[in-house]
């Protein structure tokens, strides 16, 4: 066998453990997933239309989320939101990886965009 042979199946070796490493981590993404699209719709419900998302590091542990946003118009809403998703997190078996910054607060306007800041941002894209 020849060092372009060896290495070859070297590659082929390690995709393969790659992809078995994904099977095996399926079940468990899977579960994560499940409990924050359930959180997503409780606290979309429980907090009027309150949205929020949920992001995860692609180097993260299973069980960890890297950071989530909240997006509603009134401040109070946004503050009680997040006291009540990092409450509920631990009782989840999901942790937060806090890496600065990273539970953000936005601000949705009320009114509706003008004409003219609809045309500016569709010329713009």
């Amino acid at each position: 066998m020849n060092v372009r042979d060896d290495l070859t199946s070297r590659i082929e070796a390690g995709r393969l453990r790659r992809a078995l490493l994904v099977e095996l981590e399926r079940p468990a993404m899977e579960a994560r997933a499940f409990k924050l699209r359930v959180l997503h719709d409780i606290i979309a419900e429980k907090f009027d239309s309150t949205q929020v998302v949920f992001e995860r590091h692609y180097t993260s542990a299973l069980e960890e989320i890297s950071s989530f946003a909240v997006f509603y118009r009134d401040k109070l809403t946004r503050t009680k939101v997040k006291k009540f998703v990092r409450a509920a997190f631990p009782e989840l078996g999901l942790t937060i990886e806090y890496r600065g910054g990273d539970v953000t607060d936005i601000a949705i306007r009320k009114e509706k965009a003008t004409e003219p800041e609809r045309l500016a941002m569709l010329e713009q894209i």
